[in-house]
């Protein structure tokens, strides 16, 4: 580093142009965009190497990734108009390498939890960014429905495109912005009758996951996970899930209980204060201790 590229301020500081900055260094100042000035940050956005990092950061504010968005866009207009008037085969690799480049930026934000709704917005306009808009916590739910109609309407893309559809109902059975509709639409979606299982072990394992991503889900509605619970009453995962879920009701706990329940599920069955008083009485004078103790502590909770 040469000694011009430093500048010493009469406070004691020492400053450094971004250039003097090695790789690391650079990489240190993406990892904490919050205590970046902005015009450092705008700067550090355009650096190839470092961009990937702004865009996936859940810090980076949403002015950064609007830039980034807007400046990557107008970079892949420009490479489209490119590569339509250039027959070099060298170059056009070269532009289609940057392509990719961009498109998995654009992928970044697209999952960012920062990225606001204009930004998301922006980025429908490009189908092959939908899964990664529906794998983002903080897509509003408008944006999720739009995604599932756009795979209605274009059967091809979901069949050459690439990602598959039931990529995207695993992504929109875990996102909490799901729509009740949404999701129930999602788990028809995979519910093969047995036979199709039984042929297809890769399908069944479909299935079984959409419906603990969706028992799982804070968003799920009450009367989806008693449907849920009523299908896979013999799996203690999915079950226990949707016991864990805070919208489960008494009534499904009940409707659990009285299925021949196992030890495990018993145990969280007895921890959850929806569970009816009678049933934590019962399972208070359970002949295993841990889920006795546990059921007492809860009736103990509920009383006060």
């Amino acid at each position: 580093m040469g000694v011009n590229s430093v500048n010493f301020k009469e406070d004691g500081r020492v400053t450094v142009p971004l250039f003097a900055l090695s790789e690391n260094a650079l990489e240190q100042l993406a990892e904490d965009p919050e205590n970046v000035p902005e015009e450092i940050l705008q700067r550090l956005s355009r650096n190839r190497a470092i961009r990937f990092r702004i865009a996936v950061n859940s810090k980076t504010p949403e002015s950064i990734l609007a830039l980034m968005v807007k400046e990557i866009r107008d970079d892949l207009e420009d490479m489209e108009n490119k590569l339509a008037k250039n027959p070099c085969e060298g170059d056009r690799r070269l532009m289609a390498e940057r392509r990719r480049d961009d498109f998995r930026i654009l992928k970044d934000i697209a999952k960012n939890p920062a990225s606001s709704r204009k930004i998301i917005r922006d980025l429908m306009s490009f189908p092959e960014l939908h899964l990664s808009i529906a794998a983002n916590p903080g897509t509003p739910t408008e944006f999720l429905d739009e995604i599932y109609k756009y795979r209605k309407n274009h059967p091809a893309f979901w069949r050459e495109g690439p990602y598959s559809l039931y990529d995207l109902c695993e992504c929109l059975a875990a996102n909490p912005h799901s729509s009740d509709q949404l999701l129930e639409s999602v788990l028809k979606d995979v519910d093969f009758n047995e036979d199709h299982c039984a042929a297809s072990p890769k399908d069944q394992a479909l299935q079984k996951r959409v419906a603990s991503l969706i028992a799982r889900n804070p968003g799920t509605p009450t009367k989806l996970l008693c449907a849920i619970v009523g299908y896979y009453h013999n799996n203690d995962y999915v079950v226990s899930l949707a016991i864990l879920n805070p919208n489960r009701s008494a009534e499904m706990l009940q409707k659990i209980y009285e299925d021949d329940s196992s030890l495990p599920v018993q145990a969280l069955i007895a921890m959850c204060l929806e569970t009816p008083t009678n049933i934590l009485t019962e399972l208070s004078e359970h002949n295993n201790p841990t889920i006795s103790r546990i059921a007492r502590e809860t009736l103990k909770s509920k009383s006060q």
